[in-house]
């Protein structure tokens, strides 16, 4: 009877751990990907019955050295140090896993590995120190049973702070520049509705400075450059620091045996401004030429990272709604003007 409480147990607590995790997960790594129920149903018996497994194979191999030991003089028994390591290194690969498996927007292999390596080695200096300071002796002799209670209960407290911790850590590694670049573009907004002009103040500098992360990203064109040209297929999506960009879109039109090229419309985008963000989001080639009216410098943002910078700055999809309808406002209070010519 025991030992069906005892398997009864580990179920309830492996399930409430997983359910726990899972739900944690999906509000670290959220996404616009969405998972069938079944799949999701599956997916938490699996991770349930791992848990399950690592905790009967923790137990069994337990049982085993002791008795190898017992029965074996020379049988070598891992010391207490070994024995915490061997623990740690496997709820290491246990976190790793569920980073990678749980979440249905997993980050990469690389950023799980390093949240799970964060997480195991703050869970074992976090468990070091409060296996020194908690007397479980003195709380047994205080409280009795609620004694081992107690002290259960701040370790699954530390546990979990810790995991979430680590995944937030994967999370933020996976998604370093997307996150970045938004800091940057709301602390350029702030600095907008402060009357600075759209520059950031100087203490942001340190940490949303150009000369940084973004770097890679930053290119600057003199004034005349042309930065892409209407029909080019580039699919980068611009945002403008500093300076002033034309964006011209022209029409070809025959006159008696000549054809000409003329210019259609022209807008002039300030600071803080996106464009070239057409083509990536129609999939097609550059409708427009955007050139530098004054020098100006740009961040280039490649389809990957603006995508994930859609995905995790809401914020931001208002504002290319606004942008797309005062493009489309002004061509239809331009069309007015072609009809009369």
């Amino acid at each position: 009877m025991s030992g069906v409480i005892f398997v009864v147990s580990i179920f309830w607590a492996g399930r409430i751990l997983v359910l726990a995790m899972q739900r944690g997960l999906k509000v670290v790594f959220p996404g616009t990907k969405q998972r069938n129920p079944v799949t999701d149903t599956l997916v938490t018996l699996a991770v349930e019955a791992a848990v399950l497994v690592f905790v009967m194979l923790l137990l069994f191999v337990s049982q085993t050295a002791w008795r190898l030991y017992r029965a074996l003089d020379f049988f070598p028994m891992p010391s207490i140090a070994g024995n915490r390591i061997i623990f740690y290194a496997a709820m290491g690969v246990m976190s790793f896993l569920a980073y990678l498996l749980v979440p249905v927007n997993s980050p990469r292999k690389l950023s799980a590995f390093l949240g799970a390596l964060c997480f195991a080695f703050a869970y074992g200096c976090t468990a070091f120190v409060l296996g020194n300071i908690l007397d479980l002796e003195k709380y047994n002799l205080l409280y009795g049973a609620l004694g081992s209670l107690i002290v259960l209960l701040v370790n699954v407290y530390f546990f979990f702070m810790l995991f979430f911790f680590g995944a937030q850590l994967a999370f933020v590694i996976d998604c370093f520049d997307a996150l970045l670049f938004s800091k940057l573009r709301k602390a350029r907004n702030t600095a907008a509705e402060k009357g600075a002009g759209g520059k950031i103040p100087i203490g942001d500098k340190l940490f949303f400075s150009v000369d940084g992360k973004m770097k890679k990203y930053f290119i600057s064109f003199n004034k005349g450059d042309v930065i892409f040209s209407q029909g080019d297929s580039g699919k980068d999506v611009y945002y403008l620091l500093d300076g002033e960009v034309e964006v011209i879109i022209s029409s070809l039109q025959q006159d008696d045996d000549e054809v000409h090229e003329t210019i259609s419309r022209t807008d002039i985008l300030e600071h803080g401004s996106f464009f070239g963000e057409m083509s990536y989001l129609l999939s097609e080639d550059r409708t427009a030429t955007a050139r530098a009216k004054t020098n100006v410098s740009v961040l280039a943002l490649p389809p990957p990272l603006f995508e994930k910078i859609l995905e995790y700055d809401s914020s931001l999809d208002r504002d290319i709604i606004e942008h797309m309808s005062r493009r489309l406002k002004n061509s239809n209070d331009y069309i007015p003007t072609l009809e009369s010519e």
